[in-house]
């Protein structure tokens, strides 16, 4: 009689430590439980030899993944065959390695987490003004001074889809492009290409079909301000306005100035950190500080901030400003929080998880996405899938689960198969970053015709453990197949539909705000957004939420509603479905309306870029101590969690950029001691104790260089008699640190 058996690492000869499998994240595990069912399904012949099924030879896989070291440590320190170094920044790699190898990568020592498998999806005139850009760009006061800030000099970086790289919005006035670097990352296999000035107008777009990226870069930096045919309105409520004809465009972004350095491409989960290292090492390759949008997130995961995305971006954000949107999920019930107790309703969790169509309705009957549960320790609780016909406590069950370390699913499982088709697939672990139990399933359950039963979760567990459950493309409801509301079923949540990576160290998280509830087309058509719009308002899409830390977010809101930006004309089929057109040589660009935290972040990205120029040395905490000092609040209108600090202001941030962090005689780094700039006769002289060699260059407050010196042995001196008497910014760049401070010129 033919035996299969699933062999296991140790009958392959490799000891796996529980805790490794327990550093690679939930999408992660499943796919190496795929690889390892078809690779290690093993044959025993008549003789008791191990041969692969069918005699064949398993094919190898190799995957691209994320690997955050533990502090201290660098990619060194990786010592497993066939592995390929992708990029490396501040303890965070991402590499290429063979399936098979995975688990040994995650039992060295110092490896703190492992991930791969996973995607993000995009966060999708008036708005410059709500956040009072202008003043900052167009001139302001400041010491008897008229100043102004565009982002000179400094990058303004992202990650996203679907760039029209060579769009007129992208270009100086003389047709060259402001792009300084684009990546495009071209699969999952860590190869790209790397686009310089000099070659991007051989890059179409990495995506026929999308156009968030050209959108988002519009808003942070596009700088178009030639003629053009476009739609107008004069107020943000009204219907007044028309179409006016070869006339400077009103629809340009935030940091006109800045330059220009994208990541582009599948938004897996290592491409886009991949991407954020290219950005951060272009920019210190050129001694420039950088800001990094991410219109990009998703809604499952511990919001803790240990998870290895969270934990490989907030590395990152040590070396350069990370921006993120809140996500758009503000108005949808896909989060459940609830502490269990020890009897009655109190004592489980019961909901119906669906699928919604594209108005956000639930779809009875179908549920198509992602079910994420975490708990507040490592004790296991119970999950289960249950069929729930009428009476929540005789629904039968599907699959359950109370301990770690299980992966079930749905295939030949005589309960599923007789109501739904599709499959349920979940592990289970306590995770190695938070010491949390979890459970997460992939779920593709749609109901069978003729059946009337609904797909119910149940958790049960010991008196007093708090359970989080978040939805991706999922909701949870209380209404079952029928429509009727049976007792004891727990109603989701839109309370906690915050970006998960939001709730990471050194993110910027932005929600939206409405700047204008109507628009137009080149049509001539005025279009109007529902009622819940209004201006001045909170965006009914913005999400909000809780980290489980206890932090309130998003950090900051910014104009999302309606923000007509770039967009690409590969989307394009007529201009009549646009707001604004020009001509870029032999062919048309556009531009038109979006909406979405995904277009509140790029605001404040391009805000933090002008402060930037200001002050070249702002980390995140500095740049976090402008916004809770300067954005606009009301505590009687700005209610319920939803705002953060509250509306961007450019113009106020500028002058305590100014202010606070550009003293005269003061430095950036807490160590003062090291970093000194005295005046003498001809100038000021500059020590940068413990460093042979450094640079010196000081800066006007529009980010143009007006003098260089280079330092040896700890010391330097330049000059500034030549100079117009006024305000700089002196900045040394050596290679242990980037240092600034403001100094007057008399």
């Amino acid at each position: 009689m033919k035996k299969t058996l699933l062999v296991s690492a140790f009958a392959l000869g490799i000891i796996i430590s529980a805790q490794a499998q327990n550093k690679i994240n939930p999408a992660g595990r499943l796919l190496l439980q795929e690889f390892k069912a078809e690779r290690e399904r093993v044959l025993i012949n008549s003789n008791g030899i191990l041969a692969p099924m069918g005699n064949a030879t398993p094919t190898e896989q190799t995957v691209k993944a994320v690997v955050v070291l533990k502090k201290g440590f660098e990619s060194n320190v990786i010592s497993v065959d066939d592995v390929e170094i992708l990029s490396e920044l501040n303890g965070v790699v991402v590499l290429t390695c063979p399936m098979s190898r995975i688990e040994e990568l995650a039992d060295l020592p110092e490896v703190q987490s492992i991930g791969f498998g996973e995607t993000k999806k995009p966060m999708l005139d008036f708005a410059r003004p709500a956040g009072s850009v202008g003043d900052v760009t167009d001139g302001f006061q400041y010491e008897s001074q008229k100043l102004s800030f565009d982002g000179t000099g400094v990058i303004c970086g992202m990650m996203d889809t679907g760039l029209e790289g060579n769009h007129i919005n992208f270009k100086n006035s003389d047709g060259t492009s402001r792009i300084q670097r684009l990546w495009h990352l071209t699969g999952t296999d860590g190869t790209f290409r790397e686009y310089t000035p000099s070659d991007i107008s051989s890059f179409t777009t990495d995506d026929t079909e999308e156009t968030h990226a050209t959108h988002v870069a519009g808003i942070m930096g596009g700088g178009y301000k030639g003629n053009a045919k476009y739609m107008y309105l004069t107020s943000a409520t009204g219907n007044t306005g028309g179409i006016r004809n070869n006339s400077p465009i009103p629809y340009y972004g935030v940091a006109t100035g800045s330059d220009l350095a994208f990541s582009v491409g599948s938004l897996s989960t290592p491409n886009i950190i991949q991407g954020v290292t290219n950005i951060i090492d272009y920019a210190q390759s050129t001694g420039q500080p950088c800001v990094v949008n991410l219109s990009l997130g998703g809604t499952v995961g511990p919001h803790d901030g240990t998870d290895y995305y969270s934990r490989a971006l907030s590395r990152l954000g040590e070396k350069g400003i990370i921006v993120m949107a809140a996500g758009n999920d503000g108005d949808t019930n896909l989060s459940i929080t609830k502490t269990l107790g020890a009897t009655g309703n109190d004592g489980y969790l019961r909901t119906f998880p669906v699928s919604t169509d594209q108005y956000g309705d639930p779809v009875q009957g179908t549920t198509v996405g992602v079910v994420d549960l975490w708990t507040d320790g490592s004790t296991p609780v119970k999950f289960a899938w249950k069929v729930f016909k009428g009476n929540a406590a005789s629904a039968e069950t599907i699959l359950e689960v109370d301990e770690a370390g299980k992966t079930l699913s749905t295939n030949n499982n005589a309960v599923f198969s007789k109501y739904f088709s599709g499959s349920i697939v979940m592990t289970t672990s306590v995770s190695s970053d938070n010491n949390r139990y979890n459970v997460y399933s992939t779920v593709n359950a749609r109901l069978l015709s003729g059946q009337t039963c609904t797909l119910m979760l149940e958790v049960t567990g010991a008196s007093g453990t708090k359970l989080y459950l978040y939805g991706s493309s999922v909701i949870f409801t209380n209404k079952s197949v029928s429509g009727s509301t049976p007792l004891a079923i727990t109603n989701g949540s839109a309370a906690n539909s915050i970006n998960d990576a939001a709730c990471g160290d050194n993110i910027v998280s932005v929600g939206a705000f409405t700047t204008r509830n109507r628009w137009g087309l080149l049509n001539g058509n005025v279009y109007t957004y529902t009622s819940t719009y209004t201006v001045g308002a909170i965006s009914p899409f913005s999400s909000y939420g809780t980290s489980y830390q206890g932090e309130k977010l998003p950090l900051i809101c910014a104009p999302g509603a309606n923000i007509v930006s770039s967009i690409s004309r590969y989307t394009v089929s007529s201009e009549n479905e646009t707001t604004a057109t020009a001509a870029n040589g032999a062919y048309a660009d556009y531009w038109g309306p979006m909406q979405g935290t995904s277009m509140a972040c790029p605001f404040v990205s391009g805000t933090v870029a002008l402060w930037l120029q200001a002050c070249p040395s702002l980390d995140f905490n500095q740049v976090m101590e402008v916004i809770n000092n300067t954005s606009t609040y009301s505590a009687l209108t700005m209610k319920g969690g939803r705002w953060g600090a509250g509306k961007i202001n450019a113009l106020e941030g500028a002058k305590y950029v100014l202010d606070h962090f550009a003293a005269i005689g003061s430095v950036w780094e807490d160590d003062e001691a090291r970093f000194m700039v005295t005046p003498n006769s001809a100038g000021y002289d500059v020590t940068l104790a413990g460093e042979a060699q450094f640079e010196v260059k000081i800066v006007d407050l529009q980010g143009r260089a007006v003098a260089t010196a280079r330092g040896a042995d700890g010391s330097a001196s330049i000059e500034t008699s030549t100079l117009t008497p006024g305000i700089y910014i002196l900045t040394v760049n050596a290679p242990s640190a980037t240092l600034s401070c403001k100094i007057q010129v008399r």
